[in-house]
Order: structure tokens, then C-alpha cells, then sequence
């Protein structure tokens, strides 16, 4: 369908959209289309170029605004625009030019002209037209094809309500009622004389019939067995009675069960005697004197038995073995060996207080006057692996001996007072593995 222009008249018109020549989908955006290579054809003419000089300005996807002035749409019928730019599929488009009344009537304000020009296939004028509306209709003369004319009509009966009284008779059935008019005097008659017939029909209901119907819904005895309560209202006595019995003869037959019953039940749990055998300690409980004297004579048993030929590889008793045999003639001496440079590496201390001397009495006097029989200093913290010897064993006869307490996320250890904390370890269980912290 072709676009309308107004003749003779200015245009800014859509151009596009310009493709690729190649393969013919991509937009050509940055096209340079100047006026020479806008060419028209002015209803079937020869093609030129456009006469407004401005070129194409680009717009979006391809397509571009090319302005027509008065003389590109100054001849009426068709307007075909083309341009075919290098890089790019042609493009072309088809206009009608119009007169500019029909143009703006249709898209603007203006009113279609229609003069009379012919009727009844003579022309007329102005002339024409104003002698006809001075004279008027001459019915005698000024006749109209297909129309027959009679100079008298008689009454049209066969069409009710034409006339002022059958009109008249008819409106007056219709019931109305207002603030000035009163109901129609036919109308309401047959209104209650209809109802009075629908009332001397009616056949109402007898009580014997009501009885009957009524007769399958809850009675007032049926009614006083629902147990209700309320502020007003206290429990239906029938009700009450009945949920009593029920819940007296439940109780009735309740058998609970007799002590002998209850001990059979209880004979498969644990017994004092057999919860006395599991091992136990705490402040107020000593270990079961049972369970400790089986724990003992397991670990004497242990430590009695024999070592086989082949103990396990890092096994407390492979380690033992393997001290056994240093200690054997069968060691190839190797104990005897360490003895002997141990007496001669004593023979070559320098002398001094505690190490100078080769005296074995002297030895052990400055050991024990230096070393064991010296007082300690109680330990102000927990020595890290960098302490001293003397840190570390002190520290071991602190954690034997001294106050413990545990919880099931700290262990904590005191000094001396039993009141001030010397060190803790975090603990944590996860059901699979249990985990002591560094003691800190």
C-alpha cells in the first residue's frame, strides 16, 4: 500500500530499511546517500534526482530520513522514491500524491469539498440551484422519478394508535403511578383481581401436615442430650450421666499391672549388682572394688606374659625386646660397649663443682646438693617445648598431683592453693573422635 503525500507540499519520509549486499540481513547504518542519488519518478515518469538538496540522515536499523520539498510532490498520482548505494541491497518506495483538500480532510481538519456540478445528468450552477431555493417546490411541475403523487389521502385506519383516541386508549392500560398520577383504574383491577385468584388458590400447609414435616428434625429431647455449657447454661444432666458411666466403667475395667508384674518387666535391666561392676569415679564415688581388682589382674596378666619371638613392629613389647638385647650376651656387647665410654668420657670432665670431680662420692654429692635436694619454685606458667628439664618434670609432678578439673569442653589444671589456674586444654567430641588440646 502506498504512502499519501500532500501535493505540492514539504515531506520528511522514512527510507529504509538499507541491508548488506552481501548477505542482505545487517543493517548499513553509516551510509553517505547524497541528493544526485535519490532518483524519482513523478507518476510513471522519466527518473531524476530529488530537488531538495539535503542528504539522507540516518536514523535507526537501517533506515533513513530523506526530505521532499514542494516540487519532488507537486504532481499528483503516483511518486515512486529509489536509491541504490554502493554496499547496499536497493531500496525504493511508493507514494500517492494527492490534492491537498482530500490530504486534509482525511488527515487534518479540513471539510471534503462536494459541489453539486450535475442532477439528474444536467448540469447545473449556481444560478440553477438559487432559482430552485427561491421558488420553492412546485409539486405540479418539480416531480421525482418513482414517486407517485395524489393531490388527497384519506384516513389511514389499518395502523393503531395514529389517532389522538385509539393513541389515547392504549397508554391508559399501561399501570403507572407517580407523585401527580394514580394508578390506571383497568390496569389495577386486573392486578388485583389476579391476585386475588393466587390467593383463593393457595392451599397453606395444615399443623397436622407441618407435624409431619417437621417431624424428622431434632426434638427438643433429642437436643437436650448434647452436652452444652456456658455461662448461663450448666451441663444436660442426661449427657453428664452418660459421659460419667462411660468413664467410670473404663476405669473399672482398667487392670493395672500387680508388683510381680512390674518385676518381671524389670528383670532384664540393669541390676544394682550389675551396674555395681561398671567402673566408676567421681568426687563422692570410689571405683567398684570388683571392677579395679579385674582391671589389675588383666594388667598383671599382661605384664607376666611372655614376650613371643615376633612382637608387633613399634609394639611395647618389640620396644622392650629390643632393650633385652642390648642387655645380652647375645647383643654382641653393644650395652657393655655404651658402659665402657661412659666411664671414659667421666674420666675426661674438667673438674669443677658438679661435673670437675672423677670422684663417683663427689659426683653424687654436688648432684644431690645442687640439683635433687634443692627447693623448687612453683611453676608461674606451663613450660612450652623450649623449658628447661627441671620446667618439664615439675610440671609432670604438678599435673599428677594437683587439682584437676573437667568439663565437656575444658580441662583445667591448678597450682598449689587450689584456687589459681595454672594452665587449660580445650576438649571437643564429635561422637567419632575425641580431641584434647595443647595444654597452654
Amino acid at each position: 500500500m502506498s504512502i499519501e503525500l500532500r501535493q505540492s507540499t514539504a515531506v520528511d519520509v522514512l527510507f529504509g530499511p538499507f541491508l548488506d549486499e552481501t548477505n542482505g540481513k545487517d543493517a548499513e547504518t553509516g551510509l553517505t546517500i547524497t541528493q544526485a542519488e535519490v532518483r524519482l519518478s513523478k507518476n510513471g515518469g522519466n527518473m531524476a534526482q530529488k530537488s531538495e538538496a539535503t542528504s539522507l540522515v540516518h536514523d535507526e536499523l537501517g533506515h533513513y530520513v530523506c526530505k521532499l520539498n514542494g516540487t519532488d510532490t507537486n504532481t499528483l498520482g503516483t511518486l515512486k522514491v529509489m536509491v541504490h548505494e554502493s554496499g547496499a541491497l536497493s531500496v525504493w518506495e511508493w507514494f500517492s500524491v494527492i490534492n491537498q483538500n482530500d490530504w486534509d480532510s482525511k488527515y487534518s481538519t479540513d471539510k471534503l469539498q462536494v459541489d453539486l456540478i450535475q442532477m439528474g445528468g444536467v448540469a447545473q450552477s449556481a444560478t440553477d440551484l438559487k432559482d430552485f431555493a427561491d421558488a420553492g417546490y412546485d409539486p405540479s411541475t418539480d416531480k421525482v422519478n418513482g414517486v407517485k403523487l395524489v393531490d388527497t389521502t384519506t384516513a389511514n385506519s389499518d395502523m393503531v394508535g395514529t389517532d389522538s383516541a385509539a393513541l389515547a386508549t392504549e397508554v391508559a392500560k399501561i399501570p403507572k403511578s407517580d407523585g401527580t398520577s394514580s394508578w390506571n383504574a383497568t390496569a389495577l383491577g386486573a392486578i388485583q383481581s389476579e391476585s386475588n385468584d393466587a390467593l383463593v388458590a393457595y392451599d397453606p400447609p395444615t399443623k397436622t401436615e407441618l407435624d409431619s414435616a417437621v417431624s424428622p428434625l431434632a426434638t427438643t429431647t433429642e437436643l437436650n442430650k448434647v452436652p452444652k455449657s456456658d455461662g448461663t447454661t450448666v451441663w444436660n444432666a442426661t449427657a453428664q450421666t452418660t459421659i460419667q458411666t462411660k468413664a467410670t466403667a473404663a476405669l473399672n475395667s482398667y487392670d493395672p499391672p500387680t508388683k510381680t508384674e512390674m518385676d518381671s518387666g524389670h528383670s532384664s535391666l540393669a541390676t544394682s549388682t550389675e551396674l555395681g561392676k561398671v567402673p566408676k569415679s567421681d568426687a563422692s564415688v570410689s571405683w567398684n572394688v570388683t571392677a579395679l581388682g579385674a582391671i589389675n589382674a588383666e594388667v598383671d596378666t599382661a605384664l607376666n606374659t611372655a614376650i613371643p619371638g615376633a612382637p608387633t613392629a613399634d609394639s611395647v613389647n618389640q620396644r622392650v625386646k629390643a632393650i633385652d638385647v642390648l642387655s645380652e650376651a647375645s647383643g654382641n656387647g653393644d650395652l657393655a660397649a655404651i658402659l665402657t665410654d661412659t666411664n671414659e668420657a667421666q674420666g675426661k670432665l674438667p673438674t669443677n663443682k658438679f661435673m670437675g670431680s672423677s670422684d663417683a662420692a663427689d659426683h653424687d654429692s654436688d648432684l644431690a646438693g645442687t640439683v635433687i635436694d634443692a627447693a623448687n619454685t612453683e611453676l608461674a606458667a606451663v613450660p612450652t617445648t623450649t623449658g628447661s628439664l627441671r620446667q618439664m618434670i615439675q610440671f609432670a609432678f604438678t599435673w599428677i598431683r594437683n587439682k584437676k578439673t573437667v568439663t565437656s569442653t575444658t580441662e583445667k589444671v591448678f597450682k598449689e592453693d587450689a584456687s589459681t589456674q595454672l594452665g587449660s586444654a580445650t576438649l571437643s567430641d564429635d561422637s567419632t573422635t575425641f580431641t584434647k588440646g595443647e595444654m597452654s
